[in-house]
Protein backbone atom coordinates (compact mmCIF):
# COMPACT_ATOMS: atom_id res chain seq x y z
CA UNK A 1 0.00 0.00 0.00
CA UNK A 2 1.28 3.45 -0.91
CA UNK A 3 0.03 6.62 0.72
CA UNK A 4 0.19 9.58 -1.65
CA UNK A 5 -0.14 13.31 -1.40
CA UNK A 6 -3.71 14.39 -2.04
CA UNK A 7 -5.38 11.06 -1.21
CA UNK A 8 -8.81 11.60 0.36
CA UNK A 9 -9.23 10.69 4.02
CA UNK A 10 -12.69 9.33 4.85
CA UNK A 11 -14.24 8.56 8.24
CA UNK A 12 -15.94 5.26 9.04
CA UNK A 13 -19.34 6.96 8.62
CA UNK A 14 -18.47 8.23 5.15
CA UNK A 15 -17.50 11.85 5.85
CA UNK A 16 -14.75 13.35 3.69
CA UNK A 17 -12.31 14.69 6.31
CA UNK A 18 -9.77 16.13 3.88
CA UNK A 19 -6.68 14.99 2.01
CA UNK A 20 -3.24 13.73 2.98
CA UNK A 21 -0.86 16.68 3.21
CA UNK A 22 2.17 14.83 4.57
CA UNK A 23 3.22 12.07 6.96
CA UNK A 24 4.80 12.40 10.40
CA UNK A 25 7.74 10.05 10.85
CA UNK A 26 9.43 8.61 13.93
CA UNK A 27 13.10 9.32 13.10
CA UNK A 28 14.29 6.52 15.39
CA UNK A 29 12.45 3.79 13.46
CA UNK A 30 11.75 5.53 10.11
CA UNK A 31 8.08 4.57 10.36
CA UNK A 32 4.90 6.59 9.90
CA UNK A 33 3.21 7.60 13.15
CA UNK A 34 0.64 10.19 12.01
CA UNK A 35 -1.10 11.58 8.95
CA UNK A 36 -1.45 15.31 8.38
CA UNK A 37 -4.95 15.76 6.95
CA UNK A 38 -5.43 18.95 4.96
CA UNK A 39 -8.69 20.70 5.76
CA UNK A 40 -11.69 19.43 3.82
CA UNK A 41 -15.44 19.15 4.00
CA UNK A 42 -15.40 18.23 7.69
CA UNK A 43 -12.12 19.52 9.12
CA UNK A 44 -11.89 23.31 9.06
CA UNK A 45 -8.15 23.25 9.77
CA UNK A 46 -5.28 20.88 9.01
CA UNK A 47 -5.28 18.07 11.60
CA UNK A 48 -2.80 15.45 12.83
CA UNK A 49 -4.35 11.98 13.02
CA UNK A 50 -2.61 8.94 14.51
CA UNK A 51 -1.77 6.25 11.97
CA UNK A 52 -3.26 3.62 14.30
CA UNK A 53 -6.66 4.77 13.04
CA UNK A 54 -5.84 4.02 9.40
CA UNK A 55 -7.99 1.06 8.44
CA UNK A 56 -7.98 0.53 4.67
CA UNK A 57 -7.30 2.19 1.35
CA UNK A 58 -9.57 1.81 -1.65
CA UNK A 59 -10.07 3.70 -4.90
CA UNK A 60 -7.54 6.36 -4.01
CA UNK A 61 -8.93 7.07 -0.54
CA UNK A 62 -7.81 6.31 3.01
CA UNK A 63 -10.50 5.10 5.40
CA UNK A 64 -10.19 5.56 9.16
CA UNK A 65 -11.73 3.38 11.86
CA UNK A 66 -13.22 6.52 13.44
CA UNK A 67 -16.42 8.42 12.78
CA UNK A 68 -16.05 12.06 11.77
CA UNK A 69 -16.87 13.22 15.30
CA UNK A 70 -14.44 10.72 16.84
CA UNK A 71 -11.72 11.79 14.39
CA UNK A 72 -12.14 15.42 15.37
CA UNK A 73 -11.81 14.57 19.06
CA UNK A 74 -8.88 12.17 18.53
CA UNK A 75 -6.87 14.55 16.32
CA UNK A 76 -5.25 17.89 16.96
CA UNK A 77 -4.46 21.02 15.00
CA UNK A 78 -1.39 20.78 12.79
CA UNK A 79 1.03 23.48 13.93
CA UNK A 80 3.49 23.59 11.08
CA UNK A 81 6.24 25.33 13.06
CA UNK A 82 6.41 22.31 15.40
CA UNK A 83 7.61 20.02 12.61
CA UNK A 84 10.72 19.83 10.43
CA UNK A 85 10.77 18.44 6.88
CA UNK A 86 12.64 15.15 6.63
CA UNK A 87 13.64 15.55 2.95
CA UNK A 88 14.41 11.86 2.55
CA UNK A 89 14.16 10.70 -1.07
CA UNK A 90 14.07 7.03 -0.09
CA UNK A 91 11.13 7.74 2.21
CA UNK A 92 9.27 9.68 -0.49
CA UNK A 93 9.85 6.86 -2.98
CA UNK A 94 8.49 4.32 -0.52
CA UNK A 95 5.43 6.15 0.73
CA UNK A 96 4.59 8.46 -2.16
CA UNK A 97 4.51 11.59 -0.01
CA UNK A 98 6.96 13.68 1.97
CA UNK A 99 7.59 13.27 5.67
CA UNK A 100 8.25 15.51 8.65
CA UNK A 101 9.51 14.95 12.19
CA UNK A 102 8.14 16.48 15.37
CA UNK A 103 10.60 18.87 16.98
CA UNK A 104 9.00 18.87 20.45
CA UNK A 105 8.86 22.57 21.37
CA UNK A 106 10.47 23.45 24.69
CA UNK A 107 7.87 23.76 27.43
CA UNK A 108 5.24 21.73 25.57
CA UNK A 109 5.28 18.09 26.56
CA UNK A 110 2.04 16.90 25.01
CA UNK A 111 1.48 17.22 21.29
CA UNK A 112 1.54 14.56 18.65
CA UNK A 113 4.33 12.57 20.25
CA UNK A 114 6.18 9.80 18.52
CA UNK A 115 4.38 6.59 19.34
CA UNK A 116 5.72 3.77 17.17
CA UNK A 117 2.69 3.07 14.99
CA UNK A 118 2.50 2.10 11.35
CA UNK A 119 -0.47 1.93 8.99
CA UNK A 120 -1.48 -1.67 8.16
CA UNK A 121 -0.01 -2.98 4.95
CA UNK A 122 2.83 -0.48 4.59
CA UNK A 123 5.45 -2.93 5.71
CA UNK A 124 6.96 -4.74 8.68
CA UNK A 125 7.81 -2.79 11.79
CA UNK A 126 11.60 -2.80 12.16
CA UNK A 127 13.13 -4.23 15.34
CA UNK A 128 13.03 -1.94 18.34
CA UNK A 129 16.32 -0.06 18.66
CA UNK A 130 18.00 0.66 21.94
CA UNK A 131 15.83 2.82 24.16
CA UNK A 132 16.92 6.39 23.58
CA UNK A 133 16.66 7.57 27.17
CA UNK A 134 15.70 4.70 29.48
CA UNK A 135 13.62 5.07 32.63
CA UNK A 136 15.67 5.28 35.79
CA UNK A 137 19.39 5.88 35.73
CA UNK A 138 20.80 7.45 32.57
CA UNK A 139 24.30 6.43 31.57
CA UNK A 140 24.95 9.29 29.16
CA UNK A 141 28.00 11.30 30.10
CA UNK A 142 28.63 14.99 29.64
CA UNK A 143 30.97 15.34 26.70
CA UNK A 144 29.56 12.41 24.71
CA UNK A 145 29.94 13.09 21.00
CA UNK A 146 26.69 13.73 19.09
CA UNK A 147 26.51 12.38 15.52
CA UNK A 148 23.85 12.79 12.84
CA UNK A 149 22.36 9.88 10.89
CA UNK A 150 24.70 10.76 8.01
CA UNK A 151 27.75 10.57 10.30
CA UNK A 152 28.41 14.29 10.82
CA UNK A 153 29.83 15.22 14.22
CA UNK A 154 27.68 18.05 15.62
CA UNK A 155 29.36 18.69 18.97
CA UNK A 156 29.31 17.24 22.47
CA UNK A 157 26.61 16.75 25.08
CA UNK A 158 26.41 19.68 27.51
CA UNK A 159 23.22 19.11 29.50
CA UNK A 160 19.61 17.91 29.52
CA UNK A 161 16.27 19.68 29.68
CA UNK A 162 13.47 17.94 31.59
CA UNK A 163 9.73 18.41 32.07
CA UNK A 164 7.87 18.77 35.36
CA UNK A 165 8.07 14.99 35.86
CA UNK A 166 11.86 15.01 35.47
CA UNK A 167 11.61 13.20 32.15
CA UNK A 168 14.28 14.27 29.66
CA UNK A 169 12.79 16.10 26.68
CA UNK A 170 15.83 17.71 25.01
CA UNK A 171 19.60 17.52 24.98
CA UNK A 172 21.84 20.55 24.56
CA UNK A 173 25.03 20.12 22.56
CA UNK A 174 28.06 22.40 22.58
CA UNK A 175 29.25 24.31 19.58
CA UNK A 176 31.34 22.17 17.28
CA UNK A 177 32.55 21.87 13.72
CA UNK A 178 29.10 22.58 12.29
CA UNK A 179 27.48 25.05 14.68
CA UNK A 180 28.99 28.14 16.28
CA UNK A 181 26.61 28.10 19.23
CA UNK A 182 24.93 25.53 21.47
CA UNK A 183 22.05 23.59 19.89
CA UNK A 184 18.94 22.13 21.52
CA UNK A 185 17.74 18.78 20.13
CA UNK A 186 14.56 16.80 20.94
CA UNK A 187 15.34 13.57 22.75
CA UNK A 188 12.91 11.84 20.37
CA UNK A 189 15.52 12.22 17.64
CA UNK A 190 18.05 9.99 19.39
CA UNK A 191 18.32 6.64 17.62
CA UNK A 192 20.94 5.03 19.87
CA UNK A 193 23.61 5.95 22.36
CA UNK A 194 26.31 4.73 24.68
CA UNK A 195 28.38 6.53 27.29
CA UNK A 196 30.64 8.16 24.72
CA UNK A 197 28.46 8.70 21.66
CA UNK A 198 24.90 9.72 20.74
CA UNK A 199 23.61 8.93 17.24
CA UNK A 200 20.56 10.77 15.92
CA UNK A 201 17.94 9.38 13.58
CA UNK A 202 17.99 12.49 11.39
CA UNK A 203 20.61 13.86 8.98
CA UNK A 204 22.43 17.17 9.23
CA UNK A 205 19.95 18.86 6.85
CA UNK A 206 17.15 18.35 9.40
CA UNK A 207 19.18 19.54 12.39
CA UNK A 208 20.15 22.71 10.53
CA UNK A 209 16.47 23.71 10.31
CA UNK A 210 16.00 23.89 14.07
Amino acid sequence: MQLSYGMSVVSSDGENLGQIKELIVDPRHRIVTHLVVRQGLFFSHDRVVSAEHLQTTAEGAVKLNLTAQEAERASQAYLEDQYVDLEDEAFIDRYGVGGAVWRRPTGEFGGAGLTSLIPPGIGPIPPEPEVAIPDGEVSLRKGAEVMTADSVALGRLEEFLTDDNEQITHIIISEGQVFTESKQLPVDWIRKFNQDEIVLGVPLSVVEKL
